[in-house]
């Protein structure tokens, strides 16, 4: 009996522990990163995710990977613009190339946001399921060292760029291949990451915590570590639908998870009853 009530304690503290999106603020320097390299040199790539803006009409860095040189001559990155439409980019050895949607984002609402490169000839930007224009310009980043969410980071760490997000993030994930319109289709709808071509899945956060590393749910181990002041919201979190098997007793070792075992829906109904 004892080991059942403890079995099932532990599991409500970890349950509790996912409740929560990742926020920051709109001030230069809050961010998760990690310091090195997350798309393996390869211009393949994609990286999705969930965000809900507080504002709208202002350019906001939602991640980029850069080199970390004191100007960042090399670097991939997504950001809202002011004219509130999804631009990816890609800038080497100083010259950048970029491309939109054509569909805009709404502040105070989640929605979902996708860049899938298709090498170094195709890059393609998605709000909400939806694709914007594809860039086929033959144009690859190098030497990329430092990946962060929530801006774009240069110089050794020490600088952010003048237009850092504003809202909240959650369920973001990194594949090593381009991912299908279907497959973002089905993200776009709810699906957890882990459930998408998940053998391409090369780092995978929930950003369901409150504290510092963000544990990544694959094998890769690549916990994101806060700069500055980035909390957690628990009560407020991403359409997402994952798994009924818990397979998350990891992130009571510290080692991360494989998936949220339950839908949004009852994770908000877990949250409100553990108050």
């Amino acid at each position: 009996m004892k080991r059942i009530l403890l079995s099932a304690a532990l599991l409500v503290v970890f349950s509790v522990s996912l409740l929560a999106s990742r926020v920051t603020n709109g001030v230069a320097g809050n961010i998760l990163e990690y310091n090195a390299d997350l798309l393996g040199g390869s211009a393949t790539f994609t990286i999705a995710g969930w965000y809900k803006p507080a504002t709208s009409g202002a350019t906001q860095f939602l991640w980029g990977e850069t080199d970390n040189t004191f100007v960042a001559n090399e670097n991939y990155y997504m950001a809202i613009l002011n004219t509130n439409v999804l631009q990816v980019a890609v800038k080497h050895s100083g010259s950048g190339l970029a491309t939109t949607t054509s569909n805009t984002i709404t502040s105070g609402a989640w929605q979902h946001f996708a860049y899938v490169s298709s090498g170094a000839a195709s890059r393609t930007p998605y709000l909400n399921g939806t694709a914007g224009s594809t860039d086929t310009s033959s144009w690859a980043a190098t030497g990329l060292a430092i990946f962060s969410i929530g801006d774009i980071v240069y110089n050794s760490g020490m600088s952010f760029s003048s237009a850092p997000s504003n809202g909240k993030f959650g369920q973001w994930a990194i594949w090593n291949t381009a991912l299908s319109g279907s497959d973002i289709t089905a993200l776009n709808g709810g699906a957890c990451p882990s459930a998408v071509q998940s053998g391409s899945l090369t780092g995978y956060w929930v950003l369901g915590g409150t504290t510092s590393p963000e544990p990544d749910s694959t094998a890769g181990g690549h916990n994101l570590i806060i700069n500055g002041t980035v909390t957690g919201d628990t009560g407020d979190l991403p359409p997402v639908t994952c798994g009924s098997t818990p397979t998350c007793m990891g992130l009571l070792l510290g080692v991360g998870c494989d998936h949220v075992p339950v839908s949004a829906a009852m994770r908000q109904v877990i949250y409100s009853r553990s108050r």
